[in-house]
């Protein structure tokens, strides 16, 4: 996607660096998706440190797969997770303690989901570039 303003060349920038330095993790190759990097499982620990996830009761977090270890916290911290299946063609809510790995993935989200019924209180999504603006 072009936006004119510089970003489709900064993500191309992005892509190429994690490629070549071999810091891109599955899936490979990077190009055109939210990548996965070495050290990302580290980076969603943070999330633990930030206020506004823990006076939360219900987090949203997109489905990309360098978010899964984000999800899993969700649950673990005994949260609502709130996800969107591919193409948001619906949302869904997660409240499983138990097959917590399972629950995560795009293809538990159905099995371990039920329709959205609440607010959202925090949303996590992953970029390649983000705008200042």
């Amino acid at each position: 996607m072009n936006f004119g303003d510089g970003t489709e060349i900064l993500r191309q920038k992005i892509w190429k660096l994690l490629e070549d330095k071999n810091i891109a993790s599955f899936p490979r190759p990077c190009f055109n998706h939210i990548p996965n990097f070495v050290g990302s499982w580290v980076a969603s620990e943070k999330i633990m440190q930030i206020p506004e996830f823990n006076s939360s009761g219900c987090v949203f977090c997109a489905p990309d797969f360098v978010l899964k270890r984000v999800r899993e916290i969700v649950l673990e911290s005994h949260k609502i997770l709130a996800v969107a299946l591919p193409h948001m063609v619906e949302f869904l809510q997660i409240s499983a303690r138990r097959n917590i790995k399972r629950a995560t993935s795009i293809k538990g989200f159905k099995k371990y989901g039920s329709p959205l019924n609440r607010e959202v209180e925090l949303f996590v999504e992953g970029s390649v570039v983000v705008d200042r603006n």
